[in-house]
């Protein structure tokens, strides 16, 4: 494994702890049901954001353009909590 793979398998790795995390907290408030499955499931369009974001120049369009589209892409894993949880707003 090679620099440029350690950095990319440690942002996905960072990413889905966070959601993992996230998840959890959720659970142990009450505000989810508990055993509410997180689909990580055709995270291809997530991987290949990581990929061209290595690919960019850096403070470049390309890189900040790689970087919404990462942050979109989060938020769509995301959307399963706003399903299940009954007053979201709070």
């Amino acid at each position: 494994m090679n620099e440029r793979e350690f950095h990319q398998q440690t942002i996905r790795g960072l990413i889905q702890t966070t959601v993992n995390r996230t998840h959890l907290d959720l659970e142990r408030r009450g505000l989810i049901p508990v055993g509410t499955p997180i689909d990580w499931t055709n995270i291809r369009v997530l991987i290949q954001g990581i990929e061209i974001l290595f690919t960019q120049q850096i403070q470049s369009e390309g890189e900040r353009i790689a970087i919404r589209n990462l942050a979109i892409e989060i938020r769509t894993k995301l959307d399963h909590f706003t399903a299940v949880i009954q007053n979201f707003d709070n």
